[in-house]
């Protein structure tokens, strides 16, 4: 093929997927590969991220749909990445991960229980959230008490997507969606909140710049483009958070819109034009520039959808099988 594409790489909690989209036809490519976390031994909710892991199945399924369709490393224009929310990377002075762990890790729930008994309305104030024990404050609170010497190391804290983007590039950079969902943003300024920071202690050199998604965050390194299968040089667009970009990909993109995100679980969001905190939701940028959400969420659907259909099928594609049939089935069939 000599036509142009655009990559999105997804880094999901289950799983990642590449997606190549051919800007002359419309057409889009797709590959997808799963992945699982390791639970901490004698630990109920505790899982690390396996980095390397995780770059070994961007690179292969990066390079799957690649080969599969025959596409010249070269009329590949761009890729971006966009990943879960709420999983945390902690990188050292040489980029290499010190710390690492997914959405789902629940380790430092009890320093977020702390945190929401002593300080929780400054932080709905400032940050739009009520402290939370997968939300970054959280987790870098966690670290501070119980593991300082990881603290100490410390260079920078990000995102999952954000240090793929650095594996990538080179370069250390979270993106505004991430950001606004960490628990020490300032929402009403957009930029990092000194006052949350100092008030957890945490040294504020720790935080990267924000930039906007859609902006090139750098050039493909050489090293990451041979692994991955890319031409060197190749543009690496920011990319935001996995829910905000599925509000764009639905077309919720103008206020008051509300969108059901159907993933592991299942965020509810409403787009407004102006910061609207309320102190049980969530308040986030939208990836769309100068909009807001407000979020609840109908707890893991999708997990639960995964794993009903895996019972009734035991196939790799349980959830497409189980709804194939459910499109056959008038709604309230059989009493359901």
């Amino acid at each position: 093929m000599s036509n142009s594409f655009l990559m999105g790489i997804d880094i999901g909690g289950g799983g990642g997927r590449c997606l190549l989209l051919n800007v002359e036809r419309g057409e889009t490519l797709c590959e997808r590969i799963s992945w699982t976390h390791r639970a901490l031994p004698n630990s109920i909710g505790f899982y690390d991220l396996d980095t390397q892991s995780i770059w070994n199945s961007i690179v292969r399924v990066v390079r799957r749909v690649i080969e599969k369709n025959a596409i010249e490393s070269k009329n590949i224009k761009a890729l971006a990445i966009s990943s879960v929310r709420y999983g945390l990377v902690i990188v050292d002075e040489q980029q290499k991960v010190i710390f690492a762990v997914p959405n789902i890790d629940g380790r430092a729930a009890m320093h977020a229980a702390q945190l929401g008994s002593e300080y929780g309305n400054k932080f709905v104030t400032e940050s739009g959230h009520w402290p939370g024990a997968v939300l970054m404050g959280s987790r870098l609170y966690h670290l501070r008490e119980e593991h300082p010497e990881i603290m100490n190391k410390a260079h920078a804290a990000m995102s999952i997507g954000d240090w793929v983007a650095m594996r990538l590039t080179g370069v250390i950079a979270t993106e505004l969606s991430h950001a606004s969902g960490s628990m020490l943003f300032d929402i009403k300024t957009q930029k990092w909140s000194q006052s949350l920071i100092e008030s957890l202690q945490i040294p504020s050199h720790i935080f990267p710049k924000i930039n906007h998604a859609g902006t090139v965050l750098g050039k493909l390194q050489t090293q990451a483009a041979k692994e991955i299968g890319l031409s060197n040089g190749t543009p690496v667009v920011v990319g935001g958070a996995d829910t905000q970009s599925a509000l764009l990909g639905s077309g919720a993109t103008q206020a008051e819109d509300v969108c059901i995100v159907s993933g592991t679980t299942t965020p509810v969001q409403k787009i407004h034009r102006d910061v609207n905190i309320r102190e049980h939701l969530w308040t986030e940028s939208h990836i769309v520039p100068g909009l807001w959400i407000q979020e609840s969420n109908a707890g893991p659907v999708g997990a639960t959808l995964e794993f009903i259909s895996k019972i009734i099928y035991n196939h790799p594609q349980a959830v497409s099988m189980l709804c194939a049939q459910e499109k056959k089935s008038s709604c309230g069939a059989r009493g359901i």
